[in-house]
């Protein structure tokens, strides 16, 4: 689900998984050897561009279907990427937070050569409307690069447990410059207690293991955050 190749951060497709005996060290190899991309907010961001411009849409809830809705219908005044060119090529992203691996992204086409995108587009979510309303909603707005080189242009983040519901119209917001929140991370998350140790090669014995292997132990998680009544569901990866 990348937008485009600056946001396949880390491919691990070369990894090979080296059997050991007597541990659990080829399971742990087996994470190394996952492939795809590392999906955050501000992925691919390699623009310096001022976030400027507006964006205008709307939210609602589907109470029949259980469906989150963004309309997504166009933004103004956006900032210029390549100025030699005079030229920007937009789309919007959407994340819901902070439980965006789960959810993951939704975003809209780009439109080409333009600071003034009309989408009219929906982003939908399944979600239920409890679980909905402890999660933010972080709608940012990037300049899609050929080459993966995507440059920020600005994002809005709601708290959607005090959004007014019965508002279902288009509106106009600022784009901002990026949460410091959602970048550095500020808000408690929970406590993790783990180990890691090191096992150099040949430590265990002839060519056992043949390589070096890094073991993470997990011990335990507390203070997660309840995404629902019942509790969380939660695994490391």
């Amino acid at each position: 689900e990348s937008d485009t190749a600056s946001e396949i951060s880390f491919q691990f497709n070369r990894h090979k998984k080296t059997p050991s005996i007597g541990s659990h060290s080829s399971d742990m190899a087996s994470v190394s050897s996952v492939s795809g991309s590392v999906l955050s907010v501000y992925s691919g961001d390699f623009g310096s561009v001022d976030a400027q411009g507006t964006v205008e849409f709307a939210l609602d809830y589907d109470e029949k279907s259980r469906e989150f809705q963004v309309h997504v219908s166009q933004c103004k005044d956006l900032a210029v990427v390549d100025e030699k060119k005079g030229r920007s090529d937009p789309y919007v992203k959407t994340y819901l937070l902070p439980d965006k691996a789960r959810m993951g992204k939704r975003k809209t086409s780009v439109k080409k050569r333009t600071v003034n995108p009309i989408y009219n587009e929906v982003l939908r979510y399944k979600i239920e409307k409890m679980v909905l309303l402890i999660q933010k909603l972080n709608l940012s707005v990037w300049h899609n690069d050929p080459l993966g080189r995507n440059s920020f242009l600005g994002e809005i983040e709601i708290d959607l447990a005090s959004w007014d519901w019965s508002n279902r119209k288009l509106n106009w917001y600022p784009l901002k410059p990026r949460s410091l929140s959602a970048v550095n991370g500020v808000d408690h998350r929970g406590v993790m207690s783990l180990s890691i140790k090191y096992v150099p090669p040949g430590s265990l014995g002839p060519k056992n293991p043949p390589s070096g292997e890094v073991h993470i132990w997990v011990k335990d998680v507390k203070d997660l955050l309840q995404l629902r009544p019942s509790g969380v569901d939660s695994f490391v990866k």
